[in-house]
């Protein structure tokens, strides 16, 4: 999928807007929970990722048009990637 190498390109600036804090509440978050991260997190990848350029771009030419369909999958592909590749201290 021509979607996931620019997609995890932009996970540290995604990660860099995380207190230590929040990330470990993220990375502990249940998945079917994710739905919480989508007016704060969802926002901040819409408004900084996805208002012009090329990453946007290749998901509409995924056949994904909706601003929130494509934060929603980035911040579900960010905790997957966290999962299978980072251990986090779980306080």
């Amino acid at each position: 999928m021509k979607l996931i190498k620019p997609i995890t390109s932009i996970f540290p600036e995604i990660i860099n807007c995380f207190t230590p804090d929040t990330l470990i509440e993220f990375y502990q978050c249940p998945y079917e929970d994710l739905n919480r991260y989508h007016v704060g997190l969802g926002t901040i990848i819409r408004n900084r990722f996805l208002d012009t350029g090329e990453l946007s771009d290749i998901f509409k030419s995924c056949g994904i048009v909706s601003k929130d369909d494509m934060s929603d999958l980035i911040i579900k592909m960010l905790y997957i990637w966290l999962h299978e590749n980072h251990s986090l201290d779980k306080r």
